[in-house]
């Protein structure tokens, strides 16, 4: 079939006009990019070119003219050609470090390009099977508001010559997000039911994460002395006497005997449930009595107090609803993307040797 993918494909020109058409067009690229086929970034300076090896293989320079005619697959009899593969390629690179393209299995690289490819191209099939291609004139308001925010006239000429594309190409880049935007509402986000039981169900299950804890800030005499001997008790009884006659009372200040240390920590109910649990019965600048823990004797001064802050349901509700239909998109993509496939004729020409097939 002469119809072949890589006039639908996304180019991979100047960052500034990509990225700046990205955003005027967030309506019309989001279906390809829940299919992960498309990035709003300028190839990495590694980029691949047309007839460049994959692997260890040795350079095969080939025109961009060439690549477009040298079909690598074709799914259900419509062609992906070698420069879609390199144009998907690069795309993907671009999201990586500077440089790191180069350090990566191209080979691995290409297949996960091809296979992009493949899924769009199915999902376009799809589409149009099931009567959801935009008409004419739907692309064409698409298209016009992009010219509009460009700026017209001779800057969307200058981009288009630029970026080695025309205006029938841009047409068909739109008409492919239109497409498969209304195949992915119909058959996967249009499908994915999120309950406000779910979200108050997700809110529970995640509470104790949303907001901040009550915390003390104490100063602590942590002793290193047996729990259950007396003599330890009469040690650590020395010592808050000595703390209770400072005016300042002031754990700072007490002289180290090797038997204790003194430290200001933080501590919240979850960090520390007995330190804590004792810190809260005092008030503020008070001193503790001798403190026993399940592993160690204390006496504790209370230096500051945090109320903590809760979250309720209501405050977190519309971003856990989006976050559990985001997580349930993604799952569904992925069956959806699976089920694509079944059926489908996809012949893999040009696979290298090791590659699967």
């Amino acid at each position: 079939m002469e119809r072949n993918i890589p006039h639908r494909s996304v180019v991979t020109g100047n960052r500034n006009w990509r990225t700046g058409i990205m955003r005027m067009t967030v309506a019309v690229v989001t279906p390809l990019m829940l299919l992960g086929l498309i990035v709003t970034s300028s190839s990495a300076a590694g980029d691949v070119q047309p007839g460049q090896p994959h692997g260890n293989d040795s350079p095969k320079p080939m025109s961009q003219e060439s690549a477009k005619k040298i079909a690598v697959a074709r799914v259900n009899g419509v062609s992906i050609t070698m420069e879609a593969v390199v144009k998907m390629m690069n795309n993907m690179s671009s999201r990586m470090r500077h440089g790191s393209a180069q350090q990566q299995d191209l080979g691995a690289l290409r297949r996960e390009a091809l296979n992009k490819l493949i899924l769009q191209e199915l999902a376009y099939q799809r589409a149009k099977a099931e009567g959801l291609l935009p008409s004419p004139a739907e692309v064409d308001a698409e298209l016009q508001k992009i010219k509009a925010r460009m700026g017209n006239g001779e800057k969307f000429t200058a981009f288009l010559e630029k970026e080695a594309m025309s205006e029938q190409d841009l047409r068909t880049f739109i008409e492919t997000n239109l497409a498969i935007g209304q195949l992915i509402k119909k058959e996967v986000s249009g499908k994915i039911v999120i309950t406000e039981d779910d979200v108050k169900k997700e809110y529970e299950n995640r509470k104790n994460t949303f907001g901040t804890p009550e915390k003390i800030l104490i100063a602590d005499v942590l002793f290193f002395l047996d729990t259950r001997s007396e003599d330890s008790r009469k040690k650590v009884e020395d010592v808050l006497r000595t703390l209770r006659d400072d005016p300042d009372k002031d754990p700072h200040k007490l002289s180290p005997d090797g038997t204790f240390i003194v430290r200001e920590v933080d501590i919240t109910d979850g960090s520390d449930h007995e330190l804590f649990a004792a810190a809260q019965k005092l008030s503020l600048g008070e001193l503790s009595g001798i403190v026993t823990t399940s592993d160690s004797l204390h006496v504790i001064k209370m230096l500051k107090h945090t109320p903590g802050t809760k979250v309720t349901f209501e405050d977190v509700k519309a971003s856990l609803d989006k976050k559990l239909r985001a997580d349930a998109q993604q799952k569904k993509m992925k069956e959806w993307e699976a089920e694509l496939k079944k059926g489908a004729v996809i012949e893999i020409i040009q696979a290298k040797e090791g590659e699967q097939k």
